[in-house]
């Protein structure tokens, strides 16, 4: 008697499966990597200059030069009253956030802020993306703090 294999008409992705050979038609966008760091320390920001925020700094060495980076940071802000500061992300020594996040907030305001940004480096090698900050104008100060602030890079398949 022959014995006869009924074929499922969907995978229980709750199965294990051992493929060999090559896998097409799934396409881009896999998370390849994340890498985190977080913090407690705050900065003061009283330059006109962006200056690098204590803290706030993640490397990360994509697998591939076709890859993207997906870079996202979260904490609060202050900013002395009347004063305008700006928030930016640099990958390396280059603003890759080209104006930056603008806040104009009354004194002693915690405002939360998240900078988000898909980055394509076209590189293998390590990379390292900052926080940075400045002041429109001398005399004023942006802070970062109250709380933990949060930076991640996350590795996406190009």
């Amino acid at each position: 008697m022959a014995i006869t294999k009924i074929q499922s008409e969907s995978l229980n992705l709750a199965d294990d499966f051992a493929f060999t050979g090559t896998i097409t038609g799934a396409g881009g966008g896999k998370v390849l990597q994340v890498v985190q760091t977080t913090t407690t320390l705050s900065t003061a920001f009283t330059s006109t200059s962006f200056t690098t925020a204590t803290g706030l700094s993640v490397s990360i060495t994509p697998s591939s030069s076709s890859n993207k980076i997906y870079v996202i940071s979260s904490y609060t802000s202050e900013m002395s009253a009347g004063g305008r500061g700006y928030f930016t992300i640099f990958r390396d020594s280059t603003n890759v956030v080209a104006d930056g996040l603008v806040l104009t907030q009354v004194e002693n305001l915690n405002n939360p802020v998240t900078l988000q940004f898909l980055d394509s480096p076209s590189t293998t090698s390590a990379i390292t993306y900052t926080v940075r900050g400045r002041v429109q104008s001398g005399g004023q100060q942006l802070n970062t703090g109250g709380g933990t602030l949060v930076m991640l890079a996350m590795e996406i398949q190009g």
